[in-house]
């Protein structure tokens, strides 16, 4: 009686793991975009939010605009005290910019990095979302 395995059943085991991970890598990578992807659309709804306490509060009922991208409590827009409110976490994998006037604001999300780099995620005053990759999952 032989013991261990030919060189044939480890070719076989072989292709079947190779099978297998071309199918299961491109969808663990396409979750990993959705998941991030999700993250910067849940930071614009908590800008969203910071924009329109801003624009109540001020006299004008004017929308702020940053357009650097840092969102913090000392990123002199006036919006720091509502940014802490809201709590937006600085992302590393987007840059947010918010466009404001008067009633009206666009908050768009750019990715930084990754294999959608420079793809935009757009929301507006009205809730209206636009994408650019269709692998988001609008």
């Amino acid at each position: 009686m032989r013991k261990g395995f030919t060189l044939l059943e480890l070719i076989i085991v072989v292709i079947i793991i190779g099978v297998l991970s071309s199918l299961a890598i491109p969808r663990f990578l396409n979750a990993v975009e959705k998941a991030k992807a999700a993250k910067a659309k849940n930071a614009m709804v908590l800008i969203a939010k910071a924009a329109k306490m801003y624009a109540a509060e001020s006299d004008a009922n004017v929308y702020p605009s940053i357009n650097d991208g840092n969102f913090s409590a000392t990123d002199g827009s006036g919006l720091g005290h509502l940014i802490e409110m809201v709590e937006i976490d600085n992302d590393s994998d987007w840059d947010y910019t918010l466009t404001g006037g008067d009633d009206t604001y666009t908050i768009e999300a750019k990715r930084k990095t990754g294999r959608f780099a420079d793809s935009t995620i757009t929301l507006d005053q009205d809730g209206k979302w636009e994408y650019d990759e269709v692998v988001w999952g609008q």
